[in-house]
């Protein structure tokens, strides 16, 4: 993509999305003017916020941001998620001769909400390749699959001692507390993240070593701080396609990862050689104390993750492939 302007909508208020920050940064490194706006409640004062209801406060963001994007005319309209830009706003850029993309990353569990607003964008990007056949079925032609990454700034291999055997980090659910749970009955583990709908007679509240919210650069350390990170999707039982971003930010870590088995991961990794996949609680726990007890082989494949993820699956990779998808439709 020759063009030189982007006009970037991130949904600031969003803790567990720092993807925004490495979108901004990498359209930066390769070289375009970027205009970034927060369409969260952020975007204005707790003042002039509470004085108004959701509907007109969002209307109000809205008007402004189409004020915005009309003067910067910018050669591509890109939001993350975008569920908080209108419709009218969508369809008045479009109406402008502003080229408009999402990029979705709630695939495949959040697809109806998705599809409420697909169809508005020119371009549309999904983290799950298994949900390409429903947007096309549903009129959305011009969709793509597109994961995010690792920014290697963040996601990289420190030289830290290994504390713990097994670390889990991210957000709660019934499914990841009962997995968990039968983890800690024989492995070492630690855990990372907001659990505060965990029962407080729980015995996973003993491995928890941080409550709440952390940074990408925390969760980083931590990974390295281990023998073996665990993934487990939320749509574990429900879907076998979708990959969140712990797959990548875990194999970017340097650090062996075992993740629940979707269809998209045999494309980015060799399984076994870079990433070591399971399909239940007991065939983890049987690779778990495996790869415990065979060093070498853990850090072979945690090393060929590594070097994996530097070479192919960095947010450079992903937006240049977003930018190649949209350049190639507009010469055709």
């Amino acid at each position: 993509m020759n063009k030189k302007k982007i006009f970037l909508v991130i949904p600031g208020h969003l803790k567990t999305v720092p993807m925004n920050r490495y979108v901004y940064e990498t359209f930066r490194e390769l070289g375009y003017e970027v205009e970034i706006f927060d369409i969260s409640a952020d975007t204005l004062s707790k003042k002039t916020h509470k004085f108004l209801s959701r509907e007109h406060f969002y209307r109000s963001v809205n008007q402004r941001l189409v004020q915005k994007v009309t003067a910067f005319s910018p050669d591509l309209f890109f939001t993350v998620f975008g569920f908080d830009i209108l419709e009218e706003s969508l369809l008045t850029l479009r109406a402008n001769g502003i080229p408009t993309a999402c990029w979705w990353l709630n695939d495949p569990f959040q697809i109806t909400k998705s599809l409420k607003k697909a169809h508005l964008y020119d371009y549309y990007f999904t983290n799950s390749e298994g949900s390409l056949k429903t947007y096309r079925k549903e009129g959305i032609e011009k969709s793509a699959y597109l994961p995010v990454g690792i920014f290697p700034n963040v996601h990289t291999r420190l030289n830290l001692e290994k504390k713990y055997d097994v670390v889990f980090a991210g957000d709660y659910s019934p499914l990841r507390e009962e997995i968990l749970t039968e983890v800690s009955k024989q492995f070492d583990l630690a855990i990372m993240g907001p659990w505060k709908k965990l029962d407080p007679r729980s015995p996973l509240n003993h491995y928890i070593i941080h409550r709440g919210f952390f940074t990408p650069e925390e969760m980083n350390r931590f990974f390295n701080q281990a023998k073996i990170v665990l993934n487990i999707h939320t749509w574990m039982r429900t879907h076998e396609h979708g990959i969140n971003p712990r797959v990548f930010e875990a194999c970017g870590s340097g650090t062996l990862q075992l993740s629940d088995a979707k269809r998209e991961i045999q494309s980015h990794y060799d399984i076994d050689r870079e990433i070591v996949l399971y399909h239940d609680t007991t065939e983890l726990l049987k690779k778990l104390k495996y790869f415990l007890e065979h060093e070498s082989e853990r850090e072979a494949i945690a090393s060929a993750a590594f070097e994996r993820s530097l070479r192919d699956h960095t947010y450079t990779d992903r937006i240049t492939t977003m930018l190649h998808f949209i350049e190639t439709d507009q010469q055709s």
